[in-house]
């Protein structure tokens, strides 16, 4: 078997100071401090420090604190908005309700992940929010595909797709506005039962609009 000076595998992260630690524990403990910091309170040597590991070790698996978010955005948040509409089916009503059931548990994730990124106004996010579009494009060009299909059969009404896109953002967010929804509504999104009510009601919402029906 190969190895280094060291005495290590060619390419394994070496780390001085505890065991060895895998690129998705790294992914996992960089989500929380981007949703905890944004993009600009996050760093590859803070990054480091949060997860007990040297430097070297980080940068073995993202060289740049941009590779690192770009990690976050093609491993964590696209496949989460893919698997969200591939919920959308014939059943119109059940796939809006998972979809929007499946948006406020993501808002949720690392304490407001997809908020932070969404919500980032440091220097280069228009830079990163293009980089985002791109990776969630073709996601939410099936997404708008499938509601027109849905509409063309009579399942839903025919709706502007850019629309409902702003109100994806929307649902995106809530998950960095807790505590002005525990504030305003008295609601907290983390508990089950109370998201679960929450979801109804916008489904009901998004599927019957607010005016009577005539």
């Amino acid at each position: 078997m190969n190895t280094t000076d060291e005495g290590r595998r060619p390419g394994r992260p070496s780390n001085e100071t505890g065991p060895v630690i895998t690129r998705a524990e790294l992914l996992q403990t960089a989500q929380r401090m981007i949703a905890e910091k944004g993009f600009d309170g996050t760093s590859i040597r803070g990054l480091a420090r949060e997860a007990g590991v040297t430097h070297g070790t980080v940068q073995h698996h993202f060289p740049t604190k941009q590779a690192l978010w770009r990690a976050v955005v093609d491993e964590v948040i696209a496949p989460g908005i893919e698997f969200a509409l591939g919920q959308l089916s014939d059943d119109s009503s059940g796939g809006v309700e998972s979809v929007i059931a499946i948006r406020l548990r993501q808002a949720l994730t690392a304490q407001g992940l997809s908020g932070a990124v969404l919500l980032d106004n440091a220097d280069g996010a228009l830079e990163r929010m293009s980089y985002l579009a791109d990776a969630t494009r073709t996601s939410r060009d099936e997404g708008a595909a499938q509601l027109q299909s849905l509409a063309a059969a009579g399942e839903l009404r025919p709706v502007n797709p850019r629309a409902i896109s702003a109100l994806d953002i929307a649902l995106f967010c809530l998950g960095s506005a807790t505590n002005a929804l525990r504030t305003f509504l008295d609601i907290d999104i983390s508990d089950d039962e109370e998201r679960e009510e929450l979801v109804a009601a916008i489904t009901d919402i998004y599927l019957n609009g607010v005016l009577p029906r005539t």
